[in-house]
């Protein structure tokens, strides 16, 4: 392990600079500092010139939920490197990147919050690493009914030997200079910020940048896309500001908005391909796109100055917001969509079912749509039948119940869309 003597930087002295003497020893501490003054005149410059975020056109760090219990998925927001590209290469445009409190963090692949390798659910490996690191391990996510942040932490800490072997000079059996790494986690706390000083999960030396903002159920530790409010600033360089100076000088400031709250939603429940009235302010200031939840709709008509009309897009169940983007911005409906279920519906008579009859415990198979929104029934006339493996959207498989003996009866399919009968009927053959 390398010697260093301990740091003499002091950023309050106002040193600016290192000046080599005649006739002096060069120490160890004379060129640590020296850099240290050039590496706090750069954070502070990024600190407090350009800010915390995400440059343009990366989308780094963008927090998602997938529905995966009390886990969501941090992307690394561009496209993957192509073959033989050399290692400036990946590291300028292949890899994704945010400040934080000038710190420039990469993340070079999609990663989810429990595969970190300081999460708890690792066990022993985590709390070991924490330890080596002098850092704490990542806590699970909290379940309660309220907002959770997630939030990078960041630091930077010097590297051993023996985790990096490629230190020690072959031929003299030695280390050379030592080196310093930077860090990230993403972690997650009750509330809407990240951690600050005086706080009990503050670390000083770290820095820390809210992300997110997950809106969590009680009794439901599932993570949906439509739970996740993004916090980032993006496109953070000055010629993604330039261009949005421009924009708003073109549009005259002209930034989409909805109406009051309660009258923004018309319907405000209905299924994939309902037309609903978006009703605001600015909507016909170049071409809108219209998104329930994270899906995109299709618009019906062109949109007026204080009206779109857009159709809700398959993909989305439930209570989903809905955000207008526009040249001039983007604007979220502070009432919500609320997205049923669409209801099944058998196939053309005639081949809604196969075969059209048999005795009891033989298998029929289904045909139609919309057949797997659960919970899902099937009855044979009044008499309920089990169902065979999973429904998918367009078949169901069940075994014919015994009790409709010599009868022609129709097959009524239930889901959490609502319920069908079919045109065809079915009969019940003796064993």
């Amino acid at each position: 392990m390398a010697v260093i003597t301990p740091t003499t930087f002091n950023p309050l002295n106002d040193f600016v600079r290192v000046r080599l003497a005649q006739g002096v020893v060069i120490t160890d501490a004379d060129v640590n500092e020296r850099d240290d003054i050039h590496m706090f005149e750069l954070r502070a410059a990024l600190r407090w010139f350009v800010g915390d975020g995400v440059p343009d056109p990366s989308d780094a760090f963008r927090v998602e939920g997938t529905g995966a219990p009390n886990d969501v998925t941090i992307r690394a927001g561009v496209p993957p490197a192509p073959a033989g590209a050399s290692l400036e290469e990946r590291a300028l445009r292949h890899v994704g990147r945010c400040l934080v409190g000038g710190l420039d963090v990469a993340i070079a692949a999609d990663a989810t919050f429990r595969a970190q390798a300081l999460h708890v659910s690792r066990g022993a490996p985590a709390t070991a690493l924490a330890a080596a690191l002098g850092v704490p391990t990542i806590a699970e996510m909290p379940v309660l009914a309220g907002t959770v942040v997630a939030y990078l932490d960041v630091w930077e800490r010097l590297v051993t030997p023996t985790e990096a072997p490629g230190l020690v000079l072959p031929g003299l059996g030695t280390e050379s200079c030592a080196r310093v790494k930077r860090e990230w986690v993403v972690r997650t706390r009750a509330g809407t910020k990240a951690p600050v000083p005086a706080e009990a999960d503050y670390q000083t030396g770290h820095g820390y940048y809210a992300l997110a903002t997950l809106a969590r159920r009680s009794g439901d530790p599932n993570v949906a896309a439509a739970d996740v409010t993004d916090r980032r600033q993006t496109g953070l360089t000055l010629v993604a500001l330039a261009k949005r100076v421009r924009r708003l000088e073109t549009l005259l400031l002209l930034v989409p908005s909805f109406g009051p709250p309660g009258n923004q939603l018309a319907p405000v429940v209905g299924t994939p391909g309902t037309e609903v009235t978006l009703s605001g302010r600015n909507f016909a200031v170049g071409p809108p796109q219209v998104q329930f939840g994270a899906f995109n709709a299709t618009l019906v008509s062109a949109p007026t100055p204080t009206q779109i009309v857009a159709r809700v897009p398959a993909g989305p169940l439930g209570a989903v917001r809905v955000r207008v983007r526009m040249a001039g911005g983007s604007v979220l409906s502070d009432d919500t969509f609320n997205v049923l279920p669409p209801p099944p519906v058998f196939g053309p008579p005639g081949n809604q079912f196969t075969p059209k009859n048999g005795a009891p415990n033989v298998t029929v198979t289904l045909n139609g749509n919309n057949f797997n929104f659960q919970p899902v029934s099937v009855r044979f006339g009044t008499i309920q039948a089990s169902i065979v493996g999973t429904p998918t959207a367009t078949v169901i498989v069940v075994r014919v119940p015994t009790g409709i003996l010599l009868q022609n009866v129709p097959i009524e399919v239930r889901t959490a869309g609502g319920t069908v009968q079919s045109a065809d009927t079915f009969f019940g053959s003796p064993p």
